[in-house]
């Protein structure tokens, strides 16, 4: 626990290699979120045998598949199960040193990223900070790796040391299809020279998070590879946010 703690207060993240793999509540959402792509496919005669595949020529005749996909799997009991698994609140408990009936969590969400939807489906260089609403509290962002995401996949790209510099000045923007998103200056005085750090994750990997690390989606560069994340934040709830 020390030194995950001091590799995250140096670099700003922290990787946990197989956190998950053994955990009822992970296996049970991978078992879910096949089934569920399948059913998004149409598989009727279950006759697929590379979903990914299948799920990126899919997307290639219908893009309305990848809205579909992220919508109702971010409404799924079992992304909350996997969210308050017992080994993932308990770990949390010691990492953020207060007991569980204090910490809580918001912004889960279920990612996935088909190759040819970067523009929509990434997010740009930003902190996490900017996108929440519980504040002036110990916090941590807690990332999931749900497959495998190689170097040609496009992993997340962490700007090293890059919390130390606080909340960054933001800047509003939108996607092409119309979606708000907050975006950083990479460019100004206190990131330029920063170091870009990216890992390639196997499922069931963990990656903490600071919420002011500078970060950005990696591009998908490959063919028929899809990249399934999670995501939540988790906070302490103090006196001051107790007030009514």
């Amino acid at each position: 626990m020390n030194k995950i703690q001091r590799d995250l207060k140096n670099n700003g993240f922290v990787l946990i290699k197989g956190f998950f793999l053994k955990t009822k509540e992970y296996k049970n959402f991978k078992k879910f979120l096949s089934e569920f792509i399948l059913l998004g496919l149409n598989n009727k005669k279950n006759k697929i045998t590379d979903i990914n595949k299948s799920l990126s020529l899919k997307f290639k005749k219908n893009k309305k598949i990848s809205s579909f996909l992220n919508d109702y799997i971010n409404l799924s009991p079992y992304l909350s199960s996997l969210f308050a698994s017992d080994k993932l609140t308990s770990f949390l408990s010691k990492f953020l040193e207060e007991k569980k009936n204090k910490i809580v969590v918001n912004n889960q969400r279920f990612r996935v990223q088909i190759p040819g939807n970067d523009e929509i489906a990434n997010l740009p260089w930003h902190q996490d900070i900017h996108y929440n609403s519980i504040r002036n509290t110990k916090s941590i962002v807690v990332w999931v790796s749900l497959g495998n995401i190689d170097d040609e996949m496009g992993p997340i790209i962490f700007k090293k040391g890059s919390h130390k510099f606080g909340e960054q000045q933001q800047i509003i923007s939108k996607k092409n299809n119309g979606d708000r998103v907050i975006k950083l200056d990479i460019n100004n005085i206190n990131l330029k020279n920063l170091t870009d750090v990216q890992y390639k994750t196997l499922s069931g990997d963990l990656i903490l998070i600071d919420m002011n690390t500078v970060h950005t989606s990696g591009i998908n560069r490959s063919k028929y590879k899809v990249k399934y994340s999670a995501q939540a934040r988790y906070h302490v709830i103090g006196r001051q946010h107790l007030k009514v």
